[in-house]
């Protein structure tokens, strides 16, 4: 522990060790569930901690692993913060282009990923690479290790590292890629101070009680709550069952049968969990700490939540500032289902018009933030882009504030969808589709969704004569190695795109057309 009174997660790993070894961690994949004692998982880390400094890893070194929330997955993280590393999760599910772009940035020393993983060929993404993206050692965790990796086994077998680094806390602990707007993955980077300042948000601490497991981790890897899990079981000593990836009937299922009383995750979460509940008649009442972020949500789906007897609320955040705003469970229906919270302690929101000029309550405005959890900086972006004067972090988001302090955010200035928590660049999306050898022009909007709060709607020109389809989409996607997550889900075929000034596409006109379409609210 520090003499100086200023934590690092160093230290909240030692005193874990002390405080909360016997607590069980649960790690629930489709067909098994295994609960392990904290302190084992820490003294595997240990270990695994003397392989990657085998490999070159220290303080200041960068590791980056590509796998779900696994045992393994928490294991490296321990060991990263174990050396005084840079843990750089890749969401499991992105394919070799997101894969490459972001090792070409962060230029780690090692990656850890498994051999396969359900569906995914983690090797055969490892061979796209550019000898600019791959790694000096790429360790694998499973039955297929290629010549010229190194086997997880391995870094088990180097000896133990029993002194944690004494880091300080303002040193880079985390770095999470989240897309921009322009289709380059903008790096988020944490430090000791704001990772810690946002796992003491009071909605997620818990006094361990029982032996079953209280909460449930929705959020994936690759996502900052998919870091924050293990934070807070570290320091708290919360018992989570995590999930390796978001399996509906799983979770419901788990929910009831371990009475989970908190999760926190998207509108997508949420929705098909109230959905499957139904269909099982799984009793979710239990449910009393839902917090629900990440995409926008709809006032209807906390009304819902409410009448099967599950407490939620709204919040607002991103991976530069994990939790701006949040409702407050005690606080009635109306409030819950039409406002994304108060902000946090010691966080603040300022609501400016496009001249930076701050505006007064109901004025909506671009949404500013500071406060501690908020992140240090991009690896790609200047901070003269981030930042406005004063430290206020740009969100791109527009918000207003009312009387009482609590905000609502009714618009974005970022060119990107959210689907089911995921950023979308629209700008990738487009880049992708336009490559198609049938499409003429091409522009994509974001359509509202009640379950994954938006989904991605590309509309196509054609060439003449030529036909284009959803079904040609999904392939031009998969034999680009593009995420799954980011081919249209809506076709919409039009003979021109609605132009404005400067020869911008209007955007509000085809969300308009969509509308009309499908009768639907945009």
């Amino acid at each position: 522990m520090r003499g100086d009174g200023l934590r690092t997660l160093g230290d909240v790993l030692d005193e874990a060790f002390v405080t909360y070894p016997d607590v069980p961690v649960f790690f629930r994949s489709r067909d098994a569930i295994v609960a392990r004692p904290l302190a084992d998982l820490l003294d595997e880390a240990r270990a695994v901690a003397a392989g990657l400094k085998a490999l070159g890893v220290g303080p200041g070194s960068r590791v980056a692993v590509q796998l779900p929330n696994c045992q393994e997955h928490f294991v490296v993280q321990a060991a990263s913060i174990i050396l005084g590393a840079v843990l750089v999760p890749i969401v499991p599910v992105f394919g070799a282009v997101e894969l490459g772009a972001i090792l070409a940035d962060a230029a780690p020393d090692v990656l850890v990923v498994r051999d396969r993983w359900r569906t995914f060929d983690y090797l055969h993404n490892i061979d796209q690479l550019s000898a600019r993206q791959r790694p000096r050692h790429v360790v694998v965790a499973g039955a297929q290790v290629p010549k010229g990796t190194v086997s997880f086994d391995f870094l088990h077998d180097q000896g133990r590292i029993e002194t944690v680094h004494h880091a300080e806390p303002d040193d880079p602990v985390l770095i999470i890629y989240t897309s921009g707007s322009t289709g380059v993955p903008k790096g988020v980077i944490h430090s000791h101070r704001s990772i810690l300042a946002e796992a003491a948000e009071p909605q997620y601490a818990a006094s361990p009680s029982g032996d079953g497991p209280q909460q449930m981790q929705a959020t994936g890897a690759g996502h900052i709550g998919g870091y924050l899990y293990a934070v807070r079981i570290m320091q708290y000593g919360n018992r989570i069952l995590v999930l390796d990836w978001w399996d509906t009937e799983v979770a419901a299922r788990a929910i009831a049968e371990f009475r989970i009383r908190m999760f926190a995750g998207t509108p997508f979460h949420l929705a098909s969990v109230l959905d499957v509940g139904a269909g099982l008649e799984l009793n979710l009442s239990h449910l009393k700490q839902v917090v629900i972020g990440g995409a926008p949500v709809s006032p209807h789906l906390i009304e819902r939540a409410d009448a099967a007897g599950v407490i939620a609320v709204r919040s607002y955040g991103l991976s530069e500032h994990p939790t701006v705003a949040t409702g407050r469970f005690e606080d009635d229906l109306f409030v819950r289902a039409n406002f994304d919270g108060v902000p946090g302690e010691g966080t603040e929101i300022l609501i400016v018009n496009d001249a930076g000029v701050p505006v007064g309550p109901g004025v909506a405005g671009e949404v500013l933030t500071r406060g501690p959890d908020r992140f240090v900086g991009y690896t790609n972006v200047p901070d003269a882009e981030a930042f406005a004067e004063g430290g206020w972090l740009r969100t791109g988001d527009i918000g207003r504030l009312d009387a009482q302090g609590r905000l609502t955010i009714v618009d974005r200035k970022r060119h990107i969808i959210i689907r089911g928590g995921e950023n979308l660049s629209i700008a990738e999306i487009e880049m992708t589709v336009a490559r198609h050898p049938d499409v003429a022009e091409v522009a994509v909007v974001g359509v509202p969704d009640e379950r994954y709060g938006e989904r991605v709607c590309a509309f196509v020109v054609p060439k003449q004569s030529r036909t284009v389809t959803l079904e040609s989409l999904a392939q031009l996607f998969a034999e680009l190695g593009v995420a799954r997550q980011k081919v249209p889900e809506f076709l919409e075929i039009v003979d021109s795109l609605p132009y404005g000034g400067l020869q911008k596409v209007r955007r509000n006109v085809l969300k308009q057309m969509f509308a009309e379409r499908h009768g639907r609210k945009v």
